[in-house]
């Protein structure tokens, strides 16, 4: 890894290989000094043409694109050939898509996306990397060779280099890589699917389906290998002859005359590629409950394949099945990579990293209702993969990891080699079809808010893969507590050392620091769950509670809730048992800049005791609070915008606490005067660090330091609560008036 100079007024960083460390890449950045620079991967000999770096740096200022490529030039054995690209897309996920060996990258947005990469990743930084600057800003394909290239002995990535399980590590930091990048973009998927109940009654249990043209040398067999399935259920074989020219449909004729269980069919269109076959099979009457493939020039692996996928059908209630195969020659021997068994798909991700390789497996089933509900495009390339995405959005997938199908390779068959020109038009509509489903995943994930189970998994998810939080909410079970008593009322006093760092955060330079709660400079181990289109759950590594959410922003905008207080009842409205919680600016928002929310289990605060009933203004303990108490949500926004419209005239802050009733929505709202008591400040034993947000003014005093915890009582907190509260009244128009 080397960092050249410049090369036409930029910079080159020049990697070994695209396969790179988070730490190896970000050394190589550093001493970047140009706006743009030129970053080399591959190890290929490379040799620019005189005005390349010029026509780059031309058309980096002309779109302002955060990435620039062009097509090249290959010279191999004397002969020098163009190696056009494809256009980039948000489906453009591939971990292998080809941008050249050279791009020209804006380097302020590189260092941006670079930072939000997971420091551990030993080979998927660049990915990552590259994923991020999508996200900051538009790639720019230059439709000219720019440059030239020599070929080496390199042949780049192999098709089935994902499920190589000498790839392992490599494809799971690639899976880490995507998934974050799904989970920013707002289109990660998040478990449980949807289960099917596969109850209807069909002629028969189960449908081989073989769509078939000009295979007069291979149906036979493929008729046979699935008629001599075993299975405790009835089933046919539907064979659609799609026009074939030669004796391919006469074979299956005498397949149907000797067997009731075959069943011919040839479509009146002449326009069907292989999804539109299996449409016309799966619409007909005599398809079956679940629909299974067989290619006309592929065999089954074992006489219990069909049998082992409806057994999964309903034993993991799954809308879709998908097998393993072994890649075999026309005398069945082994080729490489011999079997394909997608051992990187997982029931919580497979969905997700499904948009990042470039298929699901084989053979594929489907339960019939299904499948002639979202339909597979008519198209003779891609069809599965496309189907298979828009099921996994929404369904159950079920795999089997043992070979039930052989794939045989043959000069004739679908998977010959194909040309240039023809790989390129096959990446380019799995892109499309990628970029199709990651915005139906965006819409339907806004269109939706978690569920309170996918919130309790995504909890658990975090603290799986990330040890700090596992740690820290570890610790909960051993923090202290004490109750200080104020007449009927109390205060509980917690001794939690892991929230010194929110205690003590220094609002003033907030600014100057990195935002933490931006995607580019959260922890690589952090998620985030999709809320809707404007706000993200994430979970807080400096609990109070045994369940401890923030919710965020996407956009970096500050910290006020005024005209936003439908975000605190939107929370609450999906998780009822929950309360949500604003920090204003200058009374306990660690971080002001970026707006973001809390969500707490509910019952956890005394205030939720001390309100029951009331709606307008009390006092506990030199601490007042107005308690809004409507039946509508849209009555309760109003009126709750309208008392923090006042509060903000009178010069005040305010904390703001909500959560759902049976029959009404509650907001209790804290006036504040300022964010911290003197003692706060002071030195020596003199100092207590007080530093009051919604959980305090809720009635749970968090004291990090063990002096604070031991000293706390009634006395000390109507002293320090005094200091930070604003004492008000409700004027008759029902605004909020300051009290001396």
């Amino acid at each position: 890894m080397t960092r050249e100079a410049r090369s036409g007024g930029m910079n080159v960083v020049r990697l070994a290989s695209t396969l790179v460390s988070t730490e190896a890449l970000r050394r190589a950045v550093e001493a970047v000094t140009t706006p743009y620079f030129f970053l080399h991967a591959g190890g290929a000999s490379l040799h620019m043409g005189e005005y390349a770096a010029e026509r780059f740096l031309r058309l980096a200022g002309e779109t302002g694109a955060a990435l620039l490529y062009s097509d090249y030039r290959v010279t191999r054995d004397g002969v020098t050939r163009v190696q056009p690209t494809l256009e980039y897309q948000p489906g453009s996920l591939r971990d292998d898509f080809d941008f050249g060996p050279a791009c020209c990258a804006r380097a302020d947005l590189f260092r941006e996306a670079l930072a939000g990469v997971s420091p551990g990743f030993r080979h998927a930084a660049l990915y990552a990397a590259r994923l991020g600057l999508s996200r900051a800003g538009a790639f720019f394909r230059v439709a000219e060779p720019l440059y030239t290239v020599e070929a080496g002995n390199d042949a780049g990535a192999k098709p089935f280099d994902y499920v190589d399980p000498r790839n392992r590590e490599i494809q799971r930091e690639m899976e880490i890589a995507c998934t974050m990048h799904l989970e920013r973009a707002g289109a990660l998927l998040h478990p449980p699917f949807e289960a099917v109940d596969p109850v209807e009654t069909f002629a028969m249990e189960a449908s081989v389906i073989i769509p078939a043209r000009d295979r007069e040398g291979t149906i036979a067999n493929a008729i046979r290998s699935a008629l001599a399935q075993r299975a405790g259920f009835s089933f046919n074989v539907i064979v659609v002859d799609n026009h074939s020219s030669d004796r391919t449909a006469g074979i299956a004729r005498e397949w149907q005359e000797r067997d009731p269980r075959v069943v011919l069919l040839r479509p009146e269109r002449r326009d069907l590629g292989i999804g539109g076959c299996w449409m016309h099979a799966v619409m007909h009457p005599a398809c079956g409950k679940f629909a299974v493939q067989l290619d006309s020039d592929d065999l089954y692996a074992r006489e219990d394949a069909l049998a082992m996928i409806v057994e999964t059908f309903y034993r993991e209630r799954c809308a879709l099945v998908v097998g393993s195969y072994r890649v075999v020659d026309f005398q069945l021997q082994e080729l490489p990579p011999g079997v394909v068994d997608h051992r990187e798909w997982s029931a919580d991700n497979g969905p997700n990293n499904a948009l990042r390789v470039n298929g699901l497996g084989a053979p594929r089933a489907f339960y019939t209702p299904v499948l002639r509900a979202v339909k597979i495009p008519n198209v003779s390339y891609g069809e599965d993969y496309a189907i298979g995405l828009a099921i996994s959005r929404r369904y159950r997938v079920g795999r089997l990891l043992e070979p039930l199908y052989l794939c045989r390779r043959w000069e004739g068959n679908s998977d010959a080699s194909p040309s240039v020109e023809q790989v390129l038009a096959n990446n380019f509509y799995k892109d499309k079809l990628r970029t199709v489903e990651i915005v139906a995943r965006q819409r339907l994930l806004d269109a939706v808010p978690p569920s309170a189970e996918r919130l309790e998994r995504f909890f658990e998810r975090q603290l799986e893969t990330w040890p700090l939080a596992r740690e820290n909410y570890a610790a909960l079970e051993r923090v202290e507590y004490k109750s200080v008593r104020f007449d009927t009322h109390e205060v509980l006093v917690q001794h939690n050392p892991a929230r010194v760092i929110s205690t003590t955060a220094d609002p003033a330079t907030a600014a100057s620091r990195p935002c933490p709660l931006c995607p580019a400079n959260m922890p690589g181990e952090q998620r985030r769950l999709r809320f809707n289109a404007a706000l993200d759950v994430l979970v807080n590594p400096y609990p109070v509670f045994r369940r401890h959410f923030t919710v965020v922003t996407r956009e970096h905008v500050p910290q006020e809730i005024e005209g936003r207080v439908d975000d605190l009842l939107a929370l609450v409205a999906a998780f009822p048992d929950y309360t949500a919680l604003f920090n204003g600016a200058g009374c306990g928002a660690s971080v002001p800049g970026h707006l973001h929310l809390q969500l707490i289990p509910r019952r956890e605060l005394p205030l939720e005791r001390d309100a029951a009933g009331v709606d307008g203004v009390i006092e506990r303990y030199s601490r007042c609070m107005i308690i809004a108490r409507r039946a509508g949500r849209e009555d309760a926004r109003a009126h709750v915008e309208g008392l923090i419209a006042g509060l903000r005239a009178a010069g005040l802050a305010y904390n703001l606490l909500a959560w759902r009733e049976p029959d009404e929505w509650v907001v209790a709202i804290a006036p504040r005067s300022r964010h911290r008591p003197a003692e706060y400040h002071a030195e020596g034993d003199g100092q207590i660090l007080f530093s009051p947000g919604c959980i305090d003014m809720g009635g749970v005093v968090v004291a990090p330091r063990a002096v604070d915890f031991a000293r706390y009582d009634a006395p000390l907190l109507t002293h320090l609560f005094a200091q930070v509260s604003a004492r008000v009244s409700i004027d008759e128009e029902g605004r909020p008036l300051p009290l001396a």
